[in-house]
């Protein structure tokens, strides 16, 4: 899917494939060439979820986030 954003970032697009009920593998892309990959996974029975990402082939430079509902 194409990602649409406050400032335009032509050729920017999103592939998402659910691996099970609580994860999701994602791809960017710009004009079809990977820029970056990641895994969110639910965590605390849907309450948050932890999102690691890192540059396209790159995993040992892998970040997270930790996204809590309130």
């Amino acid at each position: 899917m194409e990602i649409h954003r406050t400032k335009p970032s032509p050729g920017l697009t999103l592939s998402v494939t659910a691996e099970g009920p609580e994860v999701l593998i994602y791809k960017v892309a710009r004009n079809g060439k990977p820029e970056g990959e990641g895994r969110m996974t639910l965590v605390e029975n849907g309450k948050a979820w932890v999102d690691i990402s890192w540059p396209a082939g790159q995993p040992q430079y892998a970040g997270e986030v930790v996204y809590v509902k309130q």
